[in-house]
């Protein structure tokens, strides 16, 4: 559901109504995940119907950015290497859950939940931070198109 509801959030309301250029979008996603990511650092302390619904909202959010990933693949289609790209792009992502099953499980074992999550917070300011960096760079690729 929260799949859903984010893939229709930003086909409807923001991209490319609001925010025109993916990468933006993406870091604007990015951030407002940080929030409910934080809070789950508090997991246990925090009522459980407010920690569900972190983990709904953070479902929804990144649901969103991954939908905008598809749509930076469709940028090279000028170029006819869109398949290459979306190739590119899914097989970072896969690589990044067969990473990401083995090591959170071995880290929530070996430390706890509360380390794993502060992980997530600071993967989440990491992919934020590449946005960032990448920004630019999109920007002017999109404008040679």
């Amino acid at each position: 559901c929260a799949g859903v509801l984010g893939t229709l959030l930003v086909r409807t309301v923001i991209y490319p109504k609001i925010i025109k250029d993916e990468v933006a979008a993406m870091l604007l996603f990015f951030v407002i995940s940080l929030v409910p990511c934080i809070v789950l650092i508090y997991i246990g302390k925090v009522n459980i119907a407010v920690s569900v619904f972190m983990m709904c909202l953070i479902a929804c959010v990144l649901t969103a950015v991954t939908y905008l990933t598809t749509m930076v693949s469709t940028q090279f289609t000028k170029y006819g290497k869109n398949g290459t790209a979306a190739g590119i792009m899914n097989s970072a992502a896969s690589f990044g859950i067969v990473v990401q099953s083995y090591g959170i499980a071995r880290i929530a074992d070996s430390f706890s939940w509360k380390t794993v999550t502060i992980i997530f917070v600071g993967i989440v300011v990491f992919a934020a931070l590449l946005c960032l960096i990448a920004y630019p760079l999109w920007k002017r690729f999109k404008k040679n198109i």
